[in-house]
């Protein structure tokens, strides 16, 4: 469900549509007599930017039975707002979600994942459990990008989570070489356990980590580079995964907020 993030309260600079946004913006050149360009370094500082939310709540599990990835393709946003220039008509471009004057070079500027799962609540290696050491559940995020103004203005919600094959998007769609790894489920966690990611466009991705990704709390650490590489139109799809036998992903809801500047 795409939900105006303005419908919920929340802690924060969140929830904001562009338009208030933009009556902020007024107010602080007028009463100080700012210039534009310190009003947006106002604004970013603040992290006063728009946002889309995406929420879905549909329980599903990603069971595994072999060293094959268990996939659920779980949630999908809406196409990141601004002007998008069509390639067969680069002169004519489509507004996406109403806003025509996204800002910047990285025009979205943080993504939030809200994420409540478990995986299958034991193992064999106790010695593991309550950590996220060799945890075999975890969510991933991959991006797309639209073909063309049609299929970007055309997209829809995900009616249900549904099983994702790596490199087969939606027609009218672009996948993205590669996926980021958002967030290990506790190993061996037998409630469901509510967990927060935010990836900001100033982040710097680190090798630390190495093929995992993710550091001792299970947080990916490479979303920087996917955050500044997002652009107008394109779209994220957060996916629910397991690996090796008898390893789940237990899913009760998850949310995705995407914030641009304006």
């Amino acid at each position: 469900m795409i939900l105006p993030a303005s419908e919920e309260e929340e802690d924060g600079p969140s929830g904001l549509t562009a338009e208030t946004v933009y009556e902020v913006k007024a107010l602080l050149a007028a009463a100080g007599n700012l210039p534009p360009e310190l009003v947006d370094i106002i604004i970013d500082h603040a992290e006063y930017w728009p946002s889309t939310r995406t929420v879905v709540d549909t329980p599903c599990t990603a069971s595994a039975h072999s060293a094959q990835v268990a996939s659920i393709l779980y949630l999908r946003t809406p196409p990141v707002p601004g002007a998008f220039a069509d390639p067969d008509d680069p002169d004519s471009p489509t507004v996406l979600g109403g806003e025509p004057a996204v800002r910047g070079v990285h025009p979205v500027r943080k993504v939030v994942f809200r994420l409540t799962s478990r995986d299958q609540g034991w193992s064999g290696t106790p010695q593991d459990h309550m950590t996220f050491r060799g945890a075999y559940s975890w969510w991933e995020v991959a991006a797309e990008s639209p073909l063309s103004a049609h299929a970007a203005a055309q997209a829809g919600e995900l009616l249900a989570p549904q099983a994702h094959v790596e490199g087969a998007p939606e027609s009218g769609w672009r996948r993205w070489d590669g996926a980021w790894v958002v967030q290990r489920n506790r190993h061996a966690q037998k409630q469901v356990e509510e967990r927060e990611v935010v990836w900001r466009a100033t982040d710097e991705d680190t090798d630390e980590y190495g093929d995992w990704q993710t550091d001792d709390e299970g947080k990916g650490r490479r979303g920087g580079s996917l955050v500044r590489a997002l652009s107008v139109g394109d779209r994220l799809l957060l996916v629910a995964k397991a690996q090796y036998p008898m390893w789940q992903n237990q899913v009760r809801k998850a949310e995705v907020e995407v914030y641009y500047a304006v």
